[in-house]
């Protein structure tokens, strides 16, 4: 079983990012496995295995694996392309003996510059993952660097050289010095070589390494031109990690937008306000920033976490200009008009550049507001940036969607307590409101938040493949309760909610809602519909919204949604004392233009009160001896069971079918453990539909992650929790429904819910029981 290596205790790898490194290492063995048994193209047959697409192979290098990695922007593509390296070399690159040139190419001089100060710092997280998986130095070199590269460096250990593609194209000016002969590098060839006339250049020294080539934003590179340079490299490997692959690209892995938000990795919704004019732009942008700040100020009070919100303002551009919105006049409306500090306000343009080396995440830094054309677009990274101001009409030619990506990142890629802090928030003052609004939708998919792929993994299967169980007459007692008919497994709406459920107690506070916007429309994403676009419709001629209480309550009557288990009435009579009560504090247009806001206000008010409701009865149940232990009331392990096919990698001896199913590395290396112990009869990895679960307050049943049958007929399950999500709400609220369930029969169940930290103690208790 090939596992992933440790990382360091200060990075975490998100599921997704697993998954891709699971998927590229799979792909590297099957090529591996081909090679081993002499099959032509090995790269190709490989890809198609695990994709069941065809194989489009570099020009002149057909037998090379060149495969791509869609990751949207958020998604940690740096962090993604340094672990790969160790485990190519692992997994398919073992003839280098941990040796040679990796190229790491990026598209601009920006990124290349980042992307080597990280990798250089010996205390980087991507640094330390890159040399945890060598035994050997790791050696990382700029472009200047790399013109005077030692042979033992290549010949001792990996030798990284961080390069844009235009510095190894002979059309380039600086890429000339790559292919000239170059006398510190004489030592690298032989002394026939020398007679034959061999020229002693980089470009040499890296081609007859063979280098391992990772391409950062490769569809950057779409030129015939640039793929004839990946080709004339003579690569090992070529891998390709990008947010929109170019038409051809081998996609071997695909993240979603949908997987970077529940991972907690972006701002989503982005919440979109238009105004008639710039200057009412940048005040709306200029007042949400300030109640971010309040926001932030009481999420550190209460978490720790220091967030300091930032302003990007786009200006038309640099140069002054009587007719323009150029980077001065934004600046002087925002010092002089709106009484900003200047000391809080920086410029940062291709021409001008106030920040410098500022580190924007420290405490101690003033900046709030950022002013720029588009000198952002491209590898600046700032999670604190929340609010975008595009101050000129986004149906130029160059609009919002440049800047978009960076107000994506999630500050520490931790949902926040304060749900405004886990959104992002632009500013136009666009003609027509419908461009604006396509213009945040091409910003989504310009940063590979694709429009019409949302991951599903239930969907997308190649084919399944079936299985048997290994044992037989598998049962898992379910949580159940006492009826004067007897026992029953416990239900949400009959005993939780019950016959008297109504709304009494529930309450609605209209004092702090979003304030009302000209326009405004929510982009999201969600399992459906990979975007979910809502717009508050335009004002009338008249500049005056007519809206009576009776109609407000009607159309949000028809938005939240249903509400199977309440009254009709007592639905209405809820929803239009809410209007009244919201009439005292907003005027009627105001409440007109931010009704989605109240919309989803009411939704959570009544989903908080479904919430305490079936809580309360559920402590009732508990108090009164009502929740039993019922060996009857039970889930039944199935016979038969199929998989999809990229599941079926990894087997156990003890699993109940072959393979077990869906397990991340770190659930992995934790079933392998538990598999090895003796106590162990056999295992099952929960299906996480249909397959056992809990019934608690909350009206989404729990399904755990694995059940083991212990030699001794008692039953232990287990919920493996990363350790980034072991301390959520969620997690508590698992456990102590797990300790519920235990505490029905302690001495047949057992409920543990597992993390990195308890692995050790957790094998212990189950050894024991």
């Amino acid at each position: 079983m090939s596992l992933l290596p440790s990382y360091p205790g200060t990075l975490s790898l998100k599921d997704y990012q697993r998954r891709v490194l699971e998927e590229i290492e799979e792909y590297a063995a099957l090529v591996g496995r081909y090679l081993g048994i002499g099959e032509d193209n090995p790269a190709g047959l490989a890809f198609y295995g695990k994709t069941n697409r065809p194989f489009n192979p570099l020009e002149n290098n057909p037998e090379t694996p060149f495969v791509c990695l869609k990751v949207p922007t958020g998604g940690g593509k740096t962090l993604i392309a340094a672990s790969t390296v160790s485990l190519l070399y692992d997994s398919l690159l073992t003839d280098k003996d941990e040796s040679g040139v990796v190229l790491w190419l990026t598209p601009s001089e920006t990124i290349r510059s980042q992307t080597l100060r990280a990798l250089k710092d010996q205390n980087h997280p991507y640094r330390k993952v890159l040399e945890s998986g060598f035994n050997k130095p790791v050696t990382v070199l700029s472009n200047e660097e790399a013109l005077k590269v030692r042979p033992d460096q290549v010949r001792d250990g990996v030798c990284l050289i961080v390069s844009t593609m235009q510095a190894m194209k002979r059309e380039d000016k600086e890429g000339l010095k790559a292919y000239e002969d170059n006398g510190y590098l004489q030592s690298h060839f032989t002394s026939e070589e020398e007679q034959r006339g061999t020229t002693f250049s980089l470009f040499e020294v890296i081609r007859r390494s063979r280098p391992l080539v990772i391409a950062d934003e490769g569809h950057n590179y779409g030129s015939e031109l640039s793929v004839d340079l990946l080709g004339s490299l003579n690569p090992s490997f070529v891998l390709e990690l990008t947010a929109t692959p170019a038409k051809g690209s081998n996609v071997l892995s695909e993240v979603s937008a949908l997987e970077l938000k529940e991972e907690q990795m972006v701002k989503l919704p982005i919440n979109l306000a238009n105004e008639t004019h710039w200057e009412s732009a940048l005040r709306g942008a200029v007042d949400k920033r300030h109640e971010l700040e309040e926001a932030a100020k009481q999420e550190r009070a209460d978490t720790g976490e220091y967030i300091r919100p930032i302003l990007l303002v786009q200006a038309e551009q640099d140069k002054a200009h009587p007719d323009k919105i150029h980077v001065t006049r934004v600046k002087e409306f925002l010092a002089g008009e709106l009484g900003i500090p200047e000391p809080q306000i920086k410029i940062r343009t291709g021409s001008q550049d106030e920040l410098g080396d500022t580190d924007l995440l420290a405490e101690d830094v003033e900046v709030r507001y950022i002013i720029t054309r588009d000198a952002l677009k491209e590898g600046w990274d700032a999670p604190f940036a929340y609010v975008l101001a595009s101050v000129f009409n986004l149906g130029s030619p160059k609009a919002v969607e440049q800047l978009l990506g960076r107000i994506l990142r999630l500050p520490r890629v931790r949902e926040k307590r304060r749900a405004e802090l886990n959104e992002a928030y632009v500013y136009t003052s666009a003609e027509q409101f419908n461009k604006a609004v396509d213009s945040i939708v091409k910003g989504m998919v310009e940063n590979g938040y694709s429009k019409y792929e949302v991951r599903d993994s239930s969907s997308s299967l190649k084919y399944m493949i079936p299985m048997q169980a290994r044992y037989e007459n598998l049962e898992i007692p379910l949580m159940a309760v006492s009826t004067s008919e007897g026992g029953r497994e416990l239900r949400y709406v009959q005993d939780l909610l019950g016959s008297n459920f109504n709304l009494t107690g529930i309450s609605f506070n209209a004092s702090d809602l979003n304030k009302a916007t000209s326009q405004g429309a929510r982009v999201d994403v969600d399992q459906d519909r990979p975007f979910v676009t809502e717009m508050a419709e335009a004002e009338e001629s008249s500049g005056v919204v007519v809206e009576t209480p009776q109609r407000m309550a009607s159309w949000l009557l028809g938005k939240i949604g249903r509400y199977n288990e309440l009254a009709d009435k007592d639905l209405r009579q809820y929803v239009e004392e809410a209007v009244d009560e919201l009439l005292k504090a907003y005027r009627a247009e105001e409440l007109y233009r931010m009704k989605y806001h109240v919309r989803d206000r009411l939704k959570q008010n009544l989903d908080e009160h479904y919430v305490r409701w079936a809580k309360d009865s559920y402590e009732d149940l508990k108090s009164a001896g009502e929740l039993v232990a019922d060996q009857d009331i039970s889930f039944q392990v199935p016979d038969e069971l199929e998989l999809p096919h990229n599941q079926c990698t990894v087997s156990f001896l003890k699993s109940v079918f072959e393979y077990p199913g869906k397990l991340n590395t770190e659930e992995q290396e934790f079933a392998a453990k538990l598999d090895a112990l003796d106590s162990v009869r056999c295992w099952y990895r929960n299906l996480d539909k249909g397959g056992f679960s809990l019934q608690g307050y909350h009206r989404q049943k729990f399904n755990p992650d694995l059940i083991a049958f212990m030699k001794s007929g008692k039953v232990a399950v287990l919920e493996w929790k990363g350790k980034d999500r072991s301390t959520d709400a969620a997690s508590e609220y698992k456990e102590a429904l797990g300790n519920d369930w235990q505490d029905l029969d302690p001495d047949n169940r057992y409920f543990k819910l597992v993390t990195v930290d308890n692995v050790q103690s957790t094998l212990n208790e189950v050894s024991n029981l």
